[in-house]
């Protein structure tokens, strides 16, 4: 093959040297050869006597591929993306790697790609978080689709949840090896182990409920958080509760006054009490503001709750200001499908007919079937109207919230 030599300016033959050639650095031999396809030191010359850097090369005699970082060395004992490149700078495949770093343990696929959720090596399952950290002992799982289903024992859908909803691990065990025990909401069934992806509470954020001393709240999330009861003394301030259904604790109780309320009592406030919500609330630009009156003709036409009617359209339409709101007077998420929830959502001819549509329906199709409470997904409304686990706790909380804004008489 063709033998490439360098010469200064001088004219002189570069030997075991590295030179710069505009802008990539190549090296030459003791003989003034240009070096290809092989290493010198911790550097790569490819094919064409370029220094490789910034890229992945596959080295036949090794059979194993390494990185090439910036300055042409090779990685080692360290990861690029999702893969590890090992001492000497392999990169690492069909193996366990301990990192000390992160004092974790991962798996590398075929590929060298860490794995993530479930993974079967050697006949045995594991369980990874999103960032490929091993979860020794899995109890809590995210939702992976859209909805995924709760069973019971014996097959029959229960209910069913969002995407990205957390479910603790439950203590039953499955008949079934493609399913989990699962607890979320008041609802313990299982669910398949295709919908769900193992991880670790100390890494991820996992719903819980804490107290500021006034109030008992639910974190759903770094920034949701619903206030659910009043602080009792049981409570330590700032500690974190963990419960499957929200309503038992290690050591108290908590009563959520209007989760399990009997939505067909009616509500104590008058149609003008209630037009002072939005404004109380800082509502502005609502196409609900100004139908008390609405709700109320609701309340007495169909025996809906005029209070929980208000609340429930505060949820699924932001107060009035949505989109389907504005184009569709839809205000209570009527056939709103989680995988198109616009396309699909009920039109309704105006907004008092959005309202006084709404009510008759969740009558007919809810509280007459016996779903007269908002509840969890174990019993109530939420079982069916949402997939959000914590759709009927929301509704409570807008309603503790109205209900202490108009003077607490509900």
């Amino acid at each position: 093959s063709d033998k490439w030599y360098y010469a200064t300016a001088s004219g002189k033959i570069s030997r075991n040297k590295w030179e710069k050639i505009k802008g990539t650095w190549y090296y030459f031999n003791s003989d003034g050869v240009m070096a290809s396809s092989q290493w010198k030191s911790d550097y790569y010359l490819k094919d064409s006597g370029a220094m490789a850097e910034k890229e992945w090369i596959f080295d036949k005699s090794y059979n194993s591929w390494f990185y090439l970082k910036s300055g042409g060395a090779y990685a080692s004992r360290e990861w690029i993306g999702s893969y590890y490149l090992k001492s000497g700078g392999y990169m690492a495949k069909n193996e366990w790697i301990f990192d000390k770093d992160y004092d974790a343990w991962y798996y590398l696929k075929d590929d060298g790609r860490y794995v993530t959720g479930t993974f079967t090596i050697k006949g045995k399952e594991y369980s990874f978080q999103n960032n490929g950290k091993w979860i020794s002992e899995a109890k809590y799982y995210k939702v992976k689709p859209i909805t995924a289903y709760v069973y019971s024992a014996s097959g029959e859908r229960l209910s069913y949840v969002s995407q990205g909803t957390i479910v603790s691990l439950g203590d039953t065990q499955s008949k079934k090896d493609s399913q989990i025990p699962v607890n979320i909401s008041g609802l313990s069934g299982f669910m398949n182990k295709s919908d769900l992806v193992a991880i670790d509470k100390d890494s991820e954020f996992v719903p819980h409920y804490t107290s500021d001393g006034k109030y008992f709240y639910h974190e759903l999330s770094p920034y949701v958080s619903l206030r659910v009861a009043p602080h009792s003394s049981a409570m330590t301030i700032g500690k974190k509760y963990y419960s499957t259904d929200g309503l038992h604790f290690d050591g108290f109780t908590i009563e959520n006054p209007f989760l399990f309320r009997n939505l067909t009592k009616p509500s104590n406030y008058s149609a003008a009490e209630l037009d002072k919500v939005y404004s109380l609330m800082n509502i502005r630009d609502s196409r609900l503001a100004g139908k008390g009156a609405v709700f109320k003709e609701a309340e007495e036409r169909y025996g809906v709750n005029a209070l929980y009617l208000m609340a429930h359209s505060a949820l699924e339409s932001a107060w009035g200001r949505s989109q389907i709101a504005k184009d569709k007077n839809n205000f209570f998420g009527i056939a709103a499908y989680d995988s198109s929830p616009y396309t699909s959502a009920k039109k309704f001819d105006d907004v008092d007919k959005g309202i006084l549509g709404a009510a008759k329906w969740i009558r007919e199709n809810y509280i007459n079937r016996g779903r007269d409470h908002l509840g969890n997904k174990a019993t109530g409304m939420n079982v069916l109207y949402a997939s959000d686990p914590y759709w009927g706790e929301k509704i409570a909380s807008i309603m503790m919230t109205i209900n202490s804004k108009l003077g607490g008489r509900d």
